[in-house]
């Protein structure tokens, strides 16, 4: 063991009794396991207690915990076998708490152990023996750390940008250096831009700072801030800031562009520059000095120029104020060179410095005197209106007076009528018949006091001579399918205009009410509709309706009886029988044809005579072909008639008593003749009635109604009627083409030839509708059909309407201030429908006369209107086969407007335009919004009653379902299946 001066490691004396004989007994006694004390040895002896030896050592520290600096006093103590104290040498060794023996910050000195270290320590009494005998519990000494006398202060970044956080340690020593405990707290100098929570700092402002750790009762502050240095974050912010930021015309305006982080950090940049505005000019590249010389407010905006860069842009408003006034003029509106008398024109003053810009708050305080003749009349401010109430020259003045003394003057001629335009032909409202050749509008027009300044024709100027009194129109030009416009507009040289839009309608021909279309409806029957070679259970194809009617014939009535007399035998067929006859249908080019084999067909044979025999006859079938010709009477009526028919008997077997075999030969063919003629005529006198009656039913009887699509209409009840005219059979199917008429009580004052006929564009397309495979019934309606309806609505009053204030009651006019409404509709020619003008479905209406009545602002107006426009016509179908027709949207931009008189404090002719973008933007909106998308017409497609054909079959018709519509070039084409 070492002396006390190793470090770890002392010496202590104890007691040794016997300690020879003691290892001279250990050595010659085995070991035996036992209970006794710590360390003990027993030893078995049956007469002499064992001598005393050294068991265990045991170590005493005083005290246990202790500050970093203190000592402990450490005793040893040695016990026997029997817990006696034992004289031995011992001494004591120090681990540190990892298990090894204890050097730094340990001394000790005889049983004076002194640390400096804090930490856990281990003082174990030893005996070394030999043996070597360890205290197995050692005591644990606690050392702890002494007061704190100094801190240290550490940060991982001093170098931060705005807006970054940082962590602060702080380490609180004792006197030994020993990691000391106490409560620290975090110090920032300046605080300003710095905030502290808790052991991190968040630093906001840019700049430099000291940090350091103190204790929390502030009795011990760090002898060694940390210097920590922050800069500005990225740029957020540009600003702009003018000097000034009111200049007057020429003067020069300077841009700086501070930039700021999120923290408001100023930030440099250095590639800056001001974004363009119309009517600056810069004087240097970056656009950073200004100068204007037009008045107004600019917004100015400093931008980085690398596109990267993305910050907030706070603009800034650079006011450029006018200059003194240089310039007086005064504006007229409306400036014309001549007015009519009683017209009111708007005076305003206007003030402008030597750069043009207006200084419209000055120019409102100018007065402005109107004479006649020399003769004070009038004196108005800027906004007020000179009323030229006497024909002749009005001359107007104004005066800014000092210090400026400008003067403006102005002298304005005052007409009492403006131009005249009469057209001749196409007179207003005529509805003529061409081929598509040119015609020619004429007219004259006139004005006699000033004489025309300008003349447009649908918007082509006319070749005069300014002052010219008269131009007589003669314009050549080729009419338009449908509805045609005219446009004229007459301005004279004192600025008068005169306006005019009339309408007419251009066809190839016209269909009076009433008056039969021989082609106003097809029908298409598929070769799948006549027989689609599926046999039952659904009546959904012709030979499959002929086969239930054949069911029902009584084909035995034909058969004669007898059927044959010879030799004084009369032979008898009777109680006919047969399995189910097997029918096809086939179209060829004019005519169809009908297949029927009757298989498996047996009779029985009565011969009476002079041995009454019995017997019977049996066929294997009988094949009969039909030609069945298609035509239509003069009075709509579908007529088939049976054509060539070839019958084939085949198996014929006759079984009769052995008696009379010998007359077999001479009745066998008379009884091939008989079943092949009756069942030829059965399919000769049934078949074509019934085959008839089926295509009859195709026919059109009904009446339906035009809903009012106008508050105040009336609904209109139309009689349609179409029958066949003519039937054609081909290789695809049967076609049969439906005569048309359509009627209703007139109820227009108006006359017309009749409906619009498209009589193929003009020759150009006469149209024709194709049939989809897929599809065993196909309708194609004409637009002349389509025409006949819209124009039986027409005559009908359809469009006769009268609404008052409470149809309106609903009705947004917006903020106008409109009261006491009511409108009366009058259609002079009835609406038409064309796809000649391109490949779309046009609704057409002119010369819609429209009188308003109302109070606009307190004011009574009324107002007399004539209109014309157009929209595309949507045609639809129902799942239940009704076909409607409907108007698409009604653009109130697009419609012709010509205004025939004005009654109205507040509006005249001359002030037309003003006029029509009011009534265009508020009430016409809203009445053409009520017609679009409303019903016009719809009526059933036909339906085919089985119980005409037969009345086995009464309750069952056919219908089409599954309706694909398609509008074709002339038609809208309906097809689908039953």
């Amino acid at each position: 063991m070492n002396d006390s001066s190793t470090p770890g490691r002392g010496r202590v004396t104890a007691h040794i009794i016997g300690v020879l004989g003691l290892v001279g007994l250990l050595g010659a006694l085995p070991a035996c396991d036992g209970g006794g004390a710590k360390g003990a040895v027993d030893v078995v002896s049956d007469t002499t207690p064992a001598a005393p030896a050294l068991a265990r050592v045991e170590t005493t520290v005083t005290p246990d915990v202790v500050s970093a600096g203190e000592s402990v006093s450490v005793a040893c103590r040695a016990l026997d076998q029997y817990d006696a104290d034992f004289e031995a040498s011992l001494a004591f060794e120090v681990y540190d708490a990892n298990g090894h023996l204890a050097s730094d910050g340990v001394t000790v000195a005889g049983d004076e152990v002194s640390f400096t270290v804090a930490g856990s320590f281990r003082v174990m009494c030893v005996h070394e023996g030999p043996p070597r005998v360890e205290d197995t519990s050692p005591v644990e000494v606690v050392v702890e750390a002494g007061g704190a006398v100094s801190i240290q202060t550490s940060l991982f970044l001093t170098d931060l940008t705005a807006g970054q956080t940082v962590s602060v340690g702080c380490t609180v020593k004792d006197a030994n250096g020993n990691a000391a405990s106490a409560e620290t707290t975090v110090r920032v100098s300046p605080e300003d831009g710095a905030t502290v929570t808790g052991r991190s700092v968040r630093f906001t402002g840019a700049g430099a700072y000291s940090v350091v750790c103190a204790l929390a009762d502030g009795s011990l502050v760090g002898d060694d801030p940390v210097a920590v240095t922050v800069s500005p974050g990225p740029l957020k912010v540009l600003r702009t800031v003018l000097t000034p930021d009111t200049i007057h015309p020429g003067e020069r305006v300077a841009v700086t562009c501070p930039g700021e982080d999120a923290f408001g950090n100023p930030v440099a940049l250095e590639k800056i520059i001001t974004l363009p505005v119309d009517g600056l000019d810069a004087t240097d590249a970056s656009r950073m000095t200004l100068t204007t010389t037009r008045a107004g407010n600019y917004p100015i905006t400093c931008v980085p120029k690398e596109i990267w860069v993305t910050p907030a842009e706070v603009p800034a408003t650079l006011t450029v104020l006018a200059g003194d006034p240089t310039r007086l003029a005064l504006v007229i509106t409306p400036d014309r060179q001549v007015y009519a008398v009683g017209a009111s024109v708007l005076v305003t003053p206007t003030l402008e410095d030597a750069w043009g810009n207006a200084l419209t708050d000055l120019a409102e305080s100018v007065p402005v005197e109107a004479r006649f003749g020399g003769v004070l009349e009038e004196t108005v401010h800027g906004g007020e209106r000179v009323h030229l109430d006497t024909e002749g020259f009005w001359d107007l003045s104004a005066a800014t007076g000092a210090p400026w003394n400008l003067t403006a003057t102005r002298r304005l001629a005052a007409d009492a009528s403006a131009p005249s335009i009469d057209v001749t032909y196409p007179a207003r409202g005529a509805m003529i018949t061409t081929n598509g050749s040119t015609i020619t509008l004429s007219g004259v027009v006139r004005d006699a006091t000033g004489g025309l300044a300008s003349v447009r024709v649908n918007g082509v100027p006319q070749a005069i001579t300014t002052g010219q009194q008269e131009l007589t129109l003669a314009i050549p030009f080729s009419a338009r399918h449908g509805l045609n416009t005219i446009a004229i507009e007459a301005t004279d040289v004192g600025g008068q205009t005169t306006k005019i839009a009339q309408s007419f309608l251009a066809a190839p021909g016209w269909k009076k009410i009433g008056e039969r279309f021989a082609r106003g409806v097809l029908v298409h029957l598929d070769k799948k509709f006549l027989d689609d070679g599926v046999r039952g259970p659904k009546l959904d194809d012709l030979v499959e309706i002929l086969g239930r009617v054949l069911a029902g014939f009584d084909i035995a009535s034909f058969i004669p009886s007898p059927v044959v007399s010879y030799a004084g035998y009369d032979v008898y067929l009777e109680n006919l029988r047969y399995d189910a006859p097997i029918l096809a249908l086939t179209p060829a080019d004019g005519k169809l044809r009908l297949d029927m084999t009757i298989p498996n067909l047996a009779v029985d044979v009565d011969a009476q005579g002079f041995i009454d025999v019995s017997g019977r006859v049996t066929v294997n079938k009988i094949h009969i072909t039909m030609d069945l010709a298609l035509s239509v009477d003069q009075s709509g009526n579908p007529r088939v008639t049976a054509g060539t028919t070839v019958v084939d008997v085949q198996g014929l077997n006759i079984d009769v008593h052995w008696s009379i075999n010998w007359l077999i030969n001479f009745f066998e063919d008379d009884v091939r003749d008989a079943l092949a003629s009756s069942f030829t005529d059965t399919l000769k006198q049934q078949v074509p009635p019934a085959f008839q009656d089926a295509l009859a039913a195709l026919s059109i009887e009904q009446t339906f109604q035009v809903p009012a699509f106008f508050p105040g209409m009336l609904p209109i009840n139309i009689d349609l009627a179409a029958k066949p005219t003519a039937i054609r059979a081909t290789l695809a199917g049967l076609d049969l083409d439906l005569g048309s008429r359509v009627s209703t009580a007139k109820r227009v004052p108006w006359s017309a030839p009749g409906s619009f006929v498209r009589g193929g564009c003009f020759g150009a397309d006469d149209g024709e509708p194709t049939w989809a495979s897929g599809k065993r019934i196909g309708f194609g309606l004409t637009t002349d059909l389509l025409n006949q309806i819209l124009f039986a609505a027409w005559w009908g009053g359809a469009l006769e309407i009268t609404m008052g204030e409470e149809q309106f009651a609903g009705m947004d006019l917006g903020n106008v201030p409109v009261s006491d409404l009511s409108v009366v509709v009058s259609g002079h020619m009835p609406p038409v429908l064309t796809d000649c003008l391109d490949d779309q479905l046009h609704l057409q209406i002119g010369e819609l006369q429209v009188a308003l009545s109302l109070s606009f602002g307190g004011q009574p107006m009324n107002v007399t209107m004539v209109m014309a426009f157009e929209a595309l016509a949507n045609v639809s179908v129902s799942p239940e086969g009704e076909l409607g027709l409907s108007l698409g949207a009604i653009n109130p931009g697009d419609v012709v407007i010509d205004v025939t008189s004005v009654d109205s404090p507040l509006f005249s002719i001359e002030t037309e335009d003003a006029l029509v973008q009011l009534l265009r933007e508020q009430l016409l909106g809203q009445l053409l919004t009520q017609i679009a998308g409303q019903s016009l017409a719809g009526f059933q497609l036909p339906e085919i009653d089985l119980g005409q054909v037969s009345p086995a079959l009464s309750g069952q018709v056919i219908s089409i379902h599954d309706i694909a519509l398609e509008r074709q070039r002339g038609y809208v084409t309906l097809q689908g299946s039953p």
